[in-house]
């Protein structure tokens, strides 16, 4: 990967540049995710690789691993007898298809 320090750039926000290698489908996968979110290529990747959210809620098993460590935790704050717990199965529901679709 090649780093290379910009002197001269307009704002002085982004003063490094970072290029790296990947196949024709993968630029292809990574450009096509970067317009789902609407977001331009460099914020996408930014954003991604620094562990940031974007406006796609379930990118990759990361995010669903996520997702799922979050519904034990609020399973872990309903108590069993509540009458809010059945409101977790259909959530629990979806997680599984999700997890069907991703991986």
């Amino acid at each position: 990967m090649q780093f290379e320090e910009m002197q001269n750039t307009d704002n002085g926000r982004f003063p490094v540049t970072m290029t790296f290698r990947c196949t024709r489908d993968e630029r292809e996968v990574i450009r096509r995710r970067a317009r789902e979110t609407g977001l331009s290529l460099s914020t996408y990747l930014r954003k991604r690789a620094t562990g940031g959210r974007t406006n796609q809620p379930i990118q990759d098993l990361r995010d669903l691993n996520e997702l799922k460590q979050r519904l034990g935790l609020l399973k872990t704050l309903v108590q069993a007898d509540s009458d809010v717990r059945p409101l977790l199965n259909p959530l629990e529901t979806l997680i599984r298809k999700m997890s069907a679709k991703v991986q």
